[in-house]
């Protein structure tokens, strides 16, 4: 599951695709990547209105609970909880709390940059590992 539209991010899916990895990637990051020299995911995932994953396009994910908060460090960038634990993937969007700045601001969308990161502790409440 790649978050979001960025070569830390979703750089080197030409390998996976070599490998025969099965890769995911929200809707929205799938047409950015070539535009950012790129390879897209092999498949695209979307999201009710609620922010969770429709489950039609996210088959045998196991514990992996996907969610969509709002735009922040960009207007793709997901989240990924593992159910069943206190570990939830926050990505880019979520900073340690000695954090000085946002960070790379460059595709960012400030102003609903703290909305989004509430709607992640919203999504994952039980969460005190954050990655």
């Amino acid at each position: 599951v790649l978050i979001h539209a960025h070569q830390d991010k979703m750089g080197g899916m030409d390998a996976l695709d070599a490998l025969g990895i099965a890769s995911y990637a929200p809707a929205l990051s799938n047409p950015l990547a070539p535009q950012e020299g790129m390879v897209a995911a092999q498949h695209s995932l979307t999201f009710a209105a609620n922010g969770w994953v429709e489950p039609a396009t996210a088959p045998n994910f196991g514990p992996l609970k996907v969610f969509y908060p709002g735009p922040g460090h960009t207007s793709d960038n997901i989240t990924v909880g593992i159910d069943g634990t206190d570990i939830a993937f926050g990505g880019c969007l979520i900073k340690d709390s000695k954090a000085k700045s946002l960070g790379n601001l460059g595709d960012a969308d400030t102003e609903h940059y703290a909305a989004s990161a509430r709607a992640f502790g919203a999504a994952f409440p039980k969460a005190s590992m954050i990655v």
